[in-house]
């Protein structure tokens, strides 16, 4: 099955365009009737701003985790592909923040590989089934100023 990140979680960036699209016109309107300079760099700024929030999220998006019959695959930003057996994951789990969402994550002790799943993703639950079905699963609750890889080492006694 294939788990995709999923656009609509992603709100505060679609608002952020929307914030600097609708700057554009105040760069033009400021080149135009105050100062031509400050005006060139801000949609200068702007147009930089959209290109590099625009190259971050098509990374993210294309980003996705599929299952099979004998294993998973993580592909990461379209950058690199992981693939791990079924029989190679440590654990697999959930997180659950005090504060803030929830994510699972699939550890392989043997290649040392930790990939964590964030909640947006498509099938969140889908997911959880089949890691909960097919892997040691477990339930990680960080404390307050701890990372859930810090927990992991603490839980799973690791170096």
């Amino acid at each position: 099955m294939l788990y995709r990140v999923r656009i609509q979680s992603y709100f505060k960036i679609i608002l952020l365009y929307f914030v600097l699209f609708a700057a554009l016109p105040g760069a033009v309107f400021l080149a135009v009737n105050v100062n031509i300079i400050a005006g060139i760099g801000l949609f200068a700024v702007v147009i930089y701003i959209i290109f590099i929030v625009t190259g971050s999220l098509r990374k993210q998006l294309a980003s996705y985790v599929e299952t099979y019959e004998d294993g998973i695959s993580f592909n990461l930003y379209n950058e690199e592909k992981v693939v791990f057996p079924w029989n190679a994951v440590t654990c697999s789990g959930i997180c659950k923040y005090r504060k803030g969402p929830m994510s699972l994550f699939v550890y392989n002790e043997e290649a040392d590989r930790f990939i964590e799943i964030p909640e947006h993703t498509s099938e969140f639950s889908g997911l959880d089934r089949e890691l909960r079905n097919k892997t040691r699963f477990i339930t990680v609750n960080p404390l307050k100023n701890e990372t859930l890889k810090d927990r992991l080492k603490d839980l799973l006694e690791l170096k």
